[in-house]
């Protein structure tokens, strides 16, 4: 284990390359492959806060415990994820005859699920469903820098600290408390070839951040009212894959997109999950660039919650400086160490060299495409960040844009790749 420059043990920051993910904003699932939350970045969240760290299904049959193995995870929709597991029961037939279907739909209010066990054998069964819950209210930078969960103490299934809500409700569930965690108990009795359902949901909200659901339909729908009837350029089978590829594309960015609390109808894509749940300068208008032409609401929505937050004043310790574009905003801020030493980031940051000129560029494509109308009210926005790019982007005036922390303690490196490691020489020294 690592020991950051303070002496405290750091576990790093966990992996997601094995998780399965089910997702709207603002919430978010992110399991294991049978469905279960336990350990890393696994858990249930709501923004930049986790409600839920432990979510483990013990299955059990004449008080023998039942092996339950994952078979496929399928993507139904936006915010709707199915965990396809097989019951390995004694006597059972080498291909297993009975499953555990778990359907998982996450939307702008919570999440909820339903637990179906499918008996296609000739045998009745009589199965007991424990899933135990561990209520959580870690921040994302906690959960980032791989800090052990908060035990938190859940009466009568509702949690909070005054900002962000949860409230657990399984009415059919024998419910059994404990301080850190609570356990739903349910008794399925399975006649041959039946199937028996048991369900559980969690209401989820916060509010402390800048940001909600948005208002605006997505990629999605704006593809279908532009979809018209034609002959597919190639062979049938190819183009199949293709809209298959660009529905599931559009069905992730719909996912991913956010809107101001005040303004809802001003959208923007977060920059990703599970860490970057958030308006970011880089990576939202880049995002909003690229669908100028599907989507330009978004584009335009981005435009205008970035210069709702463009800078102000000179004050080194979040890099804010007068025209300049943010680089990310949150709940909570970040503390994390890496390569570069101790990292502690304000709620409101603008340590990036390259968001002000793309916030320009995305600013004049929209213009260009019919939105002067809407674009003049900032104007004033516009010259501002063409001041920066001008006199502090370039405080040497070389004719190249330049960075530097002076807070200290803010990134090292704030182009695209901004970890402190990331800008090497060719021997792999640190530049």
């Amino acid at each position: 284990m690592k020991v950051n420059p303070d002496g405290v043990k750091m576990a790093g920051q966990p992996f997601l390359h094995n998780l399965v993910p089910t997702l709207r904003v603002p919430n978010q699932v992110w399991a294991d492959t049978a469905g279960n939350l336990d350990g890393g970045a696994q858990g249930i969240y709501c923004y930049d806060t986790r409600l839920i760290s432990r979510l483990s299904l013990r299955l059990t049959l004449e008080g023998e415990e039942v092996a339950v193995e994952p078979l496929t995870q399928l993507d139904l929709e936006s915010g709707h994820t199915r965990f396809v597991n097989a019951l390995r029961i004694e006597g059972d037939t080498a291909d297993p005859k009975i499953l555990l279907v778990r359907d998982r739909v996450v939307d702008i209010e919570g999440v909820r699920e339903q637990m179906a066990v499918q008996n296609a054998s000739s045998k009745a069964f009589v199965l007991t469903l424990e899933l135990q819950v561990s209520p959580d209210l870690s921040s994302m930078e906690k959960i980032k820098s791989g800090k052990p969960a908060r035990a938190v103490y859940a009466k009568g299934g509702k949690w909070d600290d005054g900002s962000a809500f949860a409230t657990w409700w399984a009415p059919e569930a024998k419910l059994v408390e404990s301080e850190t965690s609570f356990t739903c108990c349910w008794c399925l009795n399975l006649k041959p070839n039946s199937e028996e359902a048991c369900a559980w949901s969690l209401q989820m909200r916060d509010e402390s951040g800048q940001f909600a659901a948005s208002r605006h339909a997505g990629i999605t729908a704006q593809a279908q009212r532009r979809k018209e009837p034609q002959e597919a350029a190639g062979p049938r089978a190819a183009q199949e894959k293709v809209d298959l590829w660009t529905a599931v594309a559009a069905r992730d960015l719909d996912s991913l997109l956010m809107g101001e609390r005040s303004r809802p109808e001003n959208s923007f894509y977060a920059a990703g999950a599970p860490w970057f749940f958030t308006l970011f300068g880089r990576d939202s208008i880049i995002t909003a660039w690229l669908l100028r032409h599907e989507c330009p609401q978004v584009g335009l929505g981005t435009v205008r919650a970035l210069a709702a937050r463009q800078g102000q004043a000179d004050r080194p310790q979040t890099g804010e400086q007068p025209g300049k574009i943010l680089h990310e905003v949150r709940r909570d801020g970040l503390e994390t160490f890496d390569a570069g030493g101790r990292i502690s980031l304000p709620p409101t940051y603008f340590g990036t060299i390259d968001a002000t000129p793309l916030w320009v560029r995305l600013f004049v494509a929209l213009w260009r495409g019919g939105m002067e109308g809407e674009l003049s009210p900032l104007l004033q926005r516009l010259q501002a960040a063409l001041e920066w790019i001008c006199t502090d982007g370039d405080a040497d005036g070389d004719l190249f844009l330049e960075y530097v922390d002076k807070s200290g303690r803010g990134l090292a490196n704030q182009g695209w790749k901004d970890s402190g490691d990331s800008i090497r020489w060719a021997d792999g020294q640190f530049a």
